[in-house]
């Protein structure tokens, strides 16, 4: 990961975020993924 510049943090705190970020952000904290990979797991098929 790069370190932000000054200009990149304040660019990045005022930039509208959008709808699939917001949306992706808020699924992160409310969905357990590693309860949800096992549950899907077994009806995936393995690529390779």
């Amino acid at each position: 990961m790069n370190q932000m510049s000054c200009s990149d943090f304040e660019y990045a705190s005022k930039r509208k975020q959008p709808r699939r970020e917001h949306f992706l952000a808020e699924m992160a904290g409310v969905v357990l993924w590693s309860g949800l990979v096992v549950l899907i797991e077994p009806c995936c098929p393995k690529g390779g």
